[in-house]
């Protein structure tokens, strides 16, 4: 056990240490204290919001099963990272197009793309809950189950309840369940705002 939670801290802290060297070059010098600190706000936020779904996760799944899982869960930032620092390379690879001339977007311009990330987070974020409360539901049926195919339609059912429940809420606690989704994209909203902001600039009103 204390072996496995080393390892994990080593990892961790390599992992930080590589988004922060990504983080750097993607600045403008102008404004690279702002950004940095933007960018560095964005790389914790991930890790906050996934914390009390991994634990659900896990509660459903046995830790076994969770811990098979986060395997190819890890392959698409792979991927992203090797977009960036390809394998052998000893530098990050990043064009940095904050030296041309920016564009500065509108007000308007960085309200919709706000709304944009809003509609697809808490598209995502009641899919994701519904997905972890049937899950969650059905903790005692997959464990018991010897394959998952046995009680794939339970958890299916289970899963189409809570959606229903989350886009159609009729108690307090149901309400009080669809809050989480929203601030999540109220939250993931205000930083894309703030982010395109910080990135391209507002133009002012002549």
């Amino acid at each position: 056990m204390f072996g496995a939670v080393g390892v994990e801290q080593f990892l961790q802290g390599n992992g930080e240490r590589a988004l922060w060297a990504c983080s750097a070059p993607l600045t403008a010098k102008e404004f690279s204290a702002t950004q940095f600190a933007l960018l560095s706000s964005l790389m914790a936020l991930p890790r906050v919001i996934v914390g009390p779904f991994a634990g659900v996760l896990a509660y459903s799944l046995g830790w076994t099963a969770f811990f098979v899982l986060t395997v190819p869960i890890a392959i698409p930032g792979l991927l992203m990272l090797h977009r960036f620092v390809p394998l052998g390379a000893r530098e990050a690879q990043i064009e940095d197009s904050a030296e041309g001339e920016a564009n500065p977007l509108t007000l308007g311009a960085i309200a919709i793309r706000g709304v944009i990330a809003f509609v697809v987070s808490l598209a995502v974020a009641i899919a994701w809950t519904g997905v972890l409360g049937g899950m969650a539901d059905s903790r005692k049926a997959i464990l018991a189950a010897k394959h998952f195919s046995d009680v794939s339609l339970l958890v299916a059912m289970k899963i189409t309840n809570h959606m229903d429940a989350l886009l159609h809420p009729r108690s307090a606690t149901q309400w009080v369940d669809v809050t989480g989704p929203i601030v999540f994209a109220v939250l993931i909203a205000a930083a894309t705002a703030a982010l395109v902001a910080a990135r391209r600039g507002i133009a002012r009103r002549r």
